[in-house]
């Protein structure tokens, strides 16, 4: 059986290679020989790398394993063998074990893993300065537009900012004076409703409201004085009455009838009216003054007769009754 000139192994056939030339048997994955490529090879023809490149061979090769262990072998010439990038490879790692140095000493293994790991460390640590270098710099154009921009938006802002507080501050001078503004008017508006309810109570000083007397068409409202007096045994000449009137209601949904305002000549007129109804109902309790005794037809009711008060105080007296009742007062001044 014959050796590898290359990896000096033992060969066997189905694996070898043979130069017709130099008649030296070479392993076919010495050669770098895929095994199809080496099932489809001519065997028959072939030459190696030596025999076929001695006719152009300037100067020896140190590097090919090949080259140095056949010619150690032979005549321990320092001729090297040119390899052929497309035919021969012969440092293999692999497989170390058919591999050799160029000064014909094995490669082992664990010399291939520490070149391996050298390398790559470099390979590592300059990898790793060029992307710092790359990242700071794209990092550095980064944020130099961002602090442009960054720079140019805090300006709008303390800007905006500035605007905003001015407009504020106009805004709050502006609000304190409507306030004092407001106030004003708000004393000037409550002196005026006390004006006009003054006046409101002085033009109601002669007027008596006639309160739920039925209404009838055609009625004459002075016969229904008229029959009051005659009642109540109080006597007016119809010549001083100023005004005799049903006036619109205050709240329309109201389902009472319109009440009768007489406007009499003096306020002095107007409360010995009032005394008189009030010595009516008391002098007669069980059958006060009502709707049958002014002669109006129809189901009997009752009839009240009051001063003509201003709306806010009607509300007040209204206010003032509900709560007399609710809590059981007999009187209410």
């Amino acid at each position: 059986m014959e050796s590898c000139a290359a990896c000096n192994q033992k060969i066997k056939p189905s694996l070898k290679l043979k130069c017709v030339t130099c008649k030296k048997a070479f392993h076919h994955d010495c050669l770098n020989i895929h095994h199809e490529n080496f099932i489809s090879l001519t065997k028959s023809n072939w030459n190696c790398s030596f025999c076929t490149n001695i006719s152009r061979r300037k100067r020896g090769n140190l590097n090919s394993p090949v080259q140095n262990t056949t010619l150690n072998e032979s005549n321990n010439d320092t001729l090297n063998m040119s390899c052929d990038d497309h035919n021969l490879s012969l440092m293999n790692p692999v497989q170390p074990s058919c591999g050799s140095s160029g000064f014909g000493n094995p490669i082992t293994l664990e010399q291939i893993s520490h070149l391996l790991d050298t390398k790559m460390e470099i390979m590592r640590v300059n990898l790793a300065h060029d992307i710092n270098i790359a990242v700071k710099k794209e990092i550095g154009s980064v944020v130099d537009v961002l602090k442009s921009e960054f720079t140019a938006t805090t300006d709008f802002l303390c800007a905006e900012q500035n605007d905003l507080k001015v407009k504020i501050n106009a805004a709050d001078d502006k609000i304190t004076d409507l306030s004092t503004q407001s106030m004003t008017i708000q004393n000037d508006l409550l002196a005026l409703k006390a004006q006009v309810e003054s006046y409101e109570r002085l033009s109601r000083s002669c007027n008596v409201e006639i309160q739920a007397v039925p209404e009838t068409r055609n009625e004459n409202v002075v016969d229904i004085v008229r029959n009051l007096c005659g009642v109540i045994k109080t006597t007016f000449n119809e010549n001083e009455i100023s005004n005799c009137r049903r006036v619109a209601k205050i709240d329309a949904s109201s389902t009472r009838p319109r009440n009768i305002l007489l406007t009499l000549p003096s306020s002095r007129q107007r409360d010995m009216l009032l005394s008189a109804v009030k010595r009516f109902n008391k002098m007669q309790p069980n059958d006060t003054l009502n709707s049958t005794h002014l002669g109006v037809k129809g189901d009997k009711s009752s009839v009240y007769v009051a001063e003509h008060l201003s709306p806010d105080l009607k509300k007040l007296h209204a206010n003032t009754r509900k709560t007399a009742k609710a809590k059981g007062y007999k009187f209410v001044n």
